[in-house]
């Protein structure tokens, strides 16, 4: 069966960022842009009719609209969700689209600035102490993450 995820984000941030243990995640589809990050583990993550085997620091990008479902035994996953719509200052559309896979790709390279930037996203919602302090930087390394994409994986 196929679902319609709805997506709550804080109204003010362009992304949400959660750390998911998952077993399996059935075929679903929302607006959003999805970004996920193996931590530990091995997951199966389908996007369409491609699948693709993903291990410890694999990276893949969902873009909106994609019908995609997950499939582990016990991975742990940093999962980002963009709002896209909050980018239109710097071109970015709903419409835009990334391939940005890093087990399908041959070089490796732009794939450690994302990891970076995402590290660091999550260690900022691990110490968010000060909420607004930690939101502008939330948003500057979206930013950050955006321009990275858009520079090496834009469709």
């Amino acid at each position: 069966m196929l679902t319609h995820e709805i997506i709550n984000y804080n109204e003010h941030l362009p992304i949400r960022l959660f750390i998911q243990r998952i077993g399996s995640i059935e075929k679903h589809w929302h607006h959003s842009m999805e970004l996920l990050l193996v931590l530990s583990g091995e997951v199966t993550v389908t996007v369409e009719e491609d699948s693709y085997q993903l291990g410890e620091n694999d990276i893949i990008l969902i873009n909106p609209n994609q019908i995609h479902e997950t499939s582990s035994k016990d991975a742990v996953l940093a999962v980002l969700q963009v709002r896209l719509s909050m980018y239109s200052l710097a071109g970015i559309s709903q419409n835009s689209s990334f391939i940005c896979n890093s087990v399908s790709s041959n070089d490796k390279t732009h794939f450690h600035n994302i990891r970076a930037i995402m590290a660091k996203l999550i260690l900022l919602d691990a110490d968010s102490q000060e909420q607004r302090e930690s939101d502008l930087l939330i948003v500057a390394y979206a930013y950050m993450l955006m321009y990275e994409l858009q520079k090496n994986f834009s469709v």
